[in-house]
């Protein structure tokens, strides 16, 4: 029985050669080299582009606090949230939607964020919280996606 092979070979008999036969062992490498290129290639790009539905990404372990002590600051009204915005923020407080201030002192988190009958914005909610569990996870603006 005569059988052309993918390669172009024409192989006589039930048992065709492996590839190395009509390319060398150089061009099996070349091959393997590819293949853990591509995996190399693919797992980096998941891991640059895990960002959650609101833009972070997380990078680091700051702490594990897994019995945070919680607090909740509710602003009622734009005056009221760009004040506490400014006054613990500072520079670049107007980019901000919700905010947490850890004292590890008191071991108290504090987060800021806008009560729910002027603004309802709950996916806010998880974000500060995972802070009081994990700390500056996704170290400011480093973690944020820019495009």
């Amino acid at each position: 029985m005569v059988v052309r092979c993918i390669w172009g070979a024409e192989v006589v008999g039930s048992n065709p050669p492996s590839p190395t036969t009509y390319f060398g062992n150089d061009m099996k490498n070349i091959l393997l080299f590819i293949i853990i290129s591509l995996m190399i290639a693919s797992i980096a790009s998941a891991q640059r582009f895990n960002f959650a539905k609101d833009d972070h990404k997380f990078l680091v372990k700051e702490i594990e606090n897994l019995k945070p002590n919680v607090e909740f600051v509710l602003l009622k009204t734009d005056e009221e949230y760009d004040a506490a915005r400014k006054e613990f923020i500072g520079k670049g407080w107007n980019n901000v939607s919700a905010f947490t201030r850890w004292n590890e002192t008191e071991g108290t988190c504090k987060i800021y964020i806008k009560d729910p009958l002027w603004k309802y914005e709950p996916e806010l909610i998880g974000h500060e919280v995972a802070h009081c569990i994990w700390g500056r996870f996704h170290r400011g603006k480093e973690g944020l996606r820019t495009n």
